[in-house]
């Protein structure tokens, strides 16, 4: 495939990043990564020609894109950008963030021309999702990917039509998740400079500005020794319920095209 090909991914614990990855190499050779997980690519405009196609990426937190500020999405520019967009979620269910996601970016100028909704491990545990993307889940990708291709020769006259609803399903407001930060710290920073937030104070990575934080747990996945950890008793509720009704449950990747 000779266009030229970016992947645009928020990947706090990396599984949309590995999925958008995996899709990305089979369209091309080599391609471009933008990272929005980092709070300082956010800042900048992002801007894409109609003679390349863009790759997006990003997981699904209670059932919408993560929601933040500035806005996930506000720093990219499409000029009739043909786009592939890919939302992760952890075996529960994607709702409406497949069809925020399109409509959002048909906003800011880009084609969407196919659409996946890839199984990855959930946030809040390590048994959700847990082997996946796994071999079949690399199969259909590259069913995918041949797809793409042949959208992309279509002339993208069609429509891409994908799952949600009318108004977007409402997201509870309050604050994040109580992290705590034990002695094992040791000051690294790692954790405040991989927040995509800056919710980590960064004089004081014991400090977290709960009205930044969105649960990501980027912090806590990255911190070398440990000492971060979510000890909220209505976080270890929500991870009860969610492992009694799904660990058992096998969701496969769904797939959508122009029509």
């Amino acid at each position: 495939m000779d266009t030229k090909v970016t992947l645009v991914y928020f990947s706090p614990t990396n599984g949309s990043r590995r999925y958008g990855e995996m899709v990305a190499r089979k369209l091309a050779d080599t391609f471009d990564e933008v990272n929005l997980t980092s709070l300082s690519e956010r800042k900048r405009t992002h801007s894409f020609s109609s003679d390349e196609i863009v790759i997006f990426s990003f997981p699904v937190y209670k059932g919408r894109l993560p929601e933040m500020t500035p806005p996930l999405l506000d720093c990219l520019k499409g000029d009739a950008t043909p786009a592939v967009i890919l939302v992760t979620y952890g075996v529960r269910a994607y709702d409406d963030a497949l069809l925020e996601e399109k409509e959002e970016l048909e906003k800011r100028g880009f084609s969407p021309l196919s659409a996946a909704a890839f199984i990855s491990k959930h946030t809040y545990s390590d048994q959700l999702g847990a082997a996946r993307p796994d071999p079949e889940d690399e199969k259909r990708i590259c069913e995918f990917a041949e797809k793409v291709k042949l959208a992309m020769k279509s002339g993208m006259k069609d429509t891409l039509n994908v799952p949600g609803k009318k108004p977007y399903k409402e997201i509870a407001k309050g604050k994040a998740f109580r992290i705590s930060v034990d002695e094992k710290c040791t000051g690294c920073m790692k954790c405040a400079f991989l927040c995509p937030t800056g919710a980590i104070d960064r004089n004081d990575p014991t400090k977290t500005d709960e009205d930044l934080c969105i649960s990501c747990f980027a912090c806590i996945e990255a911190c070398p020794t440990a000492a971060r950890k979510c000890e909220d008793e209505s976080f270890f509720a929500i991870r009860e319920h969610l492992e009694k009704a799904l660990l058992n449950m096998r969701k496969e990747a769904e797939f959508f095209y122009l029509s």
